[in-house]
């Protein structure tokens, strides 16, 4: 049986012809396969710079509250510094209470800026005779932050010894161009420390 030659060309032709769309099809899934992927890479650069911009904010608040932890570390040697070596026992309690304030404080991102403490003094309750020591502290920041800081005070188990005298809150409304800002109120909070004698 002989096999023309017009046969061969055309089934020449024929798988040529399949070849080719066979190679046409793999291009366009390629070409597909490659816009998928443009999509992609454009999505994922339109995603950097706000991650970008919350890695930058992440690392300034960061340095903010070292910066915060530093300066309260630095305001605590310098308190620790007043007292006489060796203090009376009322007034190593007063110094735990004052660095347990320091951290509250941070913790509730006020800025404590004052701290001081009374000699301590004999007090005589029921026949038990007590040291007493007042704390004065002033703290600033935003009211709702001084307001945790006070409910801190009064229910944290830290501060059972201790009781609320007096909490005057001063707000300022006079543009302050050193902040650049009106000033957040700060909150003036005496506190007695009672310490049995022994």
């Amino acid at each position: 049986m002989k096999i023309s030659k017009a046969f061969i060309s055309v089934l020449f032709l024929g798988l040529i012809a399949i070849g080719g769309v066979l190679l046409y099809t793999m291009w366009q899934k390629e070409l597909d396969r490659q816009d998928t992927l443009n999509a992609n890479l454009d999505s994922t650069s339109a995603l950097l710079p706000p991650i970008q911009a919350n890695v930058t904010k992440a690392q300034a608040d960061l340095a903010a509250a070292q910066a915060k932890v530093i300066a309260a570390q630095a305001n605590l040697q310098a308190y620790k510094a007043k007292f006489p070596t060796p203090p009376p026992i009322a007034a190593i309690q007063s110094i735990d209470y004052g660095e347990k304030l320091f951290i509250l404080a941070a913790n509730n991102t006020l800025n404590l800026t004052e701290f001081h403490a009374s000699e301590p003094e004999s007090k005589t309750i029921d026949k038990i005779k007590y040291q007493k020591t007042t704390m004065v502290i002033v703290v600033s920041g935003p009211i709702e932050r001084i307001n945790d800081f006070v409910g801190n005070l009064e229910t944290g188990s830290a501060y059972l010894t201790a009781t609320i005298d007096s909490v005057n809150i001063k707000f300022y409304t006079e543009f302050d161009t050193e902040l650049s800002a009106v000033p957040p109120p700060d909150a003036t909070i005496t506190i007695s420390l009672m310490a049995l004698e022994g």
